[in-house]
């Protein structure tokens, strides 16, 4: 999937830049002018903070324009002398990205700022992502943006933000990787994205994969038509009643139950919502929390001898509002994943079964349940805030001897 249509090109070396800066202020009428300092090799600028702080951050401002404009397949930033700058705000707090509408005959475009996040290559990298991601489709949610920033910071810098935010949706994974727009959790979609991507472009493809929904706003228009997004795109690339939508996040789902986070990072185990002894089915569990879209349940049940010899079966009850994937895997004794099977049921109903067989050296085995957001004919989309949580019941029963 979307492997097809990238095209590789060499990574650049990250060659030490000859200081060639200037200290230059936004002189408008009836302003005061604010501290900016401007490349004279590359269209970035810092601003505010101290003059020292900005002569440390504009060269890893300059790197990470290199490494993620110049020295990828993805979309180049206009190197003309009338582009807007990459402009990284050095104002404190968390980094953020906000967008200003440009006129446009065409489809929409925005001149894009970064704000605030440490000094550090990583965010000088996400500044870059990010600022280009919402130049060109300044409809992107929030949400998206940080994801596709933090992953290529993670990817190429080890990200240290990033995976603190991961380790944090993993304790929670009900929430969903597009609850949080102030952190790049989405991060765990962009890397599902780049799983199914061609060998060695799993840094361009989900770039390109958030940038393909290309938006038209009406002019005058309040704010920006962020319709279609990127998540309409992946609904579109799979088709409406394609299962793949739902073997895609089931198998994000199985993706973040794993003691390697993305990229082989350390990172805890999601946080179950039961762990059962398979001596004490048959039993009913009421999943703790809701779980919100693209959110996941993980259930653990420790296999006794009479269920590895007849197997394992599930029954799910869901609120109506919307639609679930559910799979049941064979974990062995670290906890990893084996092999696994997927539950059955209509992607418009709320239930759904499955069964467990050959569980023969097993140690456990896991259920996971993940929301599609979403009731049929109502797709999920990311702008939407808060995203609406529904409760589900797990039955589970060892199989009758034959």
């Amino acid at each position: 999937m979307l492997g097809g249509i990238v095209v590789s090109l060499p990574l650049l070396a990250q060659a030490e830049l000859a200081p060639g800066k200037a200290d230059v202020g936004n002189n408008h009428p009836g302003q005061a002018a604010t501290a900016k300092q401007c490349s004279f090799r590359r269209p970035v600028c810092v601003e505010g903070a101290s003059v020292g702080i900005r002569r440390a951050a504009l060269p890893l401002l300059e790197a990470a324009f290199e490494l993620i404009v110049l020295g990828q397949a993805g979309p180049s930033w206009p190197l003309d002398p009338y582009a807007e700058p990459v402009s990284w705000q050095l104002e404190g707090g968390p980094l953020s990205f906000a967008v200003d509408r440009t006129s446009s005959t065409g489809f929409d475009r925005g001149r894009a700022h970064c704000r605030g996040g440490e000094i550090t290559r990583a965010t000088a990298i996400a500044c870059v992502t990010g600022s280009i991601t919402t130049r060109l489709a300044p409809a992107t949610s929030p949400t998206l943006t940080q994801g596709i920033a933090g992953y290529l910071a993670l990817l190429h810098d080890g990200g240290p933000a990033t995976v603190a935010a991961l380790d944090d949706a993993r304790r929670r994974p009900e929430r969903g990787v597009l609850s949080d727009p102030s952190a790049p959790t989405a991060a765990l979609l962009v890397e599902q994205l780049a799983s199914q991507a061609e060998p060695g472009q799993a840094a361009t493809a989900p770039w390109l994969a958030l940038l393909l929904p290309a938006t038209k706003t009406t002019p005058g228009a309040p704010q920006l038509d962020a319709e279609p997004d990127a998540l309409d795109a992946l609904f579109d690339t799979f088709g409406a009643h394609d299962p793949h939508l739902s073997r895609f996040l089931d198998e994000m789902a199985l993706r973040r139950f794993s003691s390697s986070g993305p990229l082989g990072t350390s990172t805890p185990l999601p946080e179950l919502a039961w762990d059962v002894d398979a001596a004490s089915l048959p039993r009913n569990l009421v999943l703790p929390r809701p779980l919100a879209p693209t959110g996941s349940a993980y259930v653990s049940v420790r296999l006794d001898e009479p269920t590895r010899r007849t197997g394992l079966a599930l029954r799910t009850f869901c609120e109506e509002g919307s639609r679930y994937v559910w799979s049941l895997a064979r974990l062995d004794r670290a906890d990893r994943i084996v092999s696994r099977v997927r539950a059955t049921g209509r992607e418009s109903g709320t239930n759904a079964e499955g069964v467990l067989r050959e569980l023969d050296g097993v140690d456990k085995a896991l259920i996971v349940g993940t929301s599609l957001g979403g009731s049929p004919g109502r797709e999920l989309d990311p702008d939407e805030a808060p995203l609406a949580e529904h409760s589900c019941e797990v039955a589970l029963d060892r199989l009758p001897t034959n």
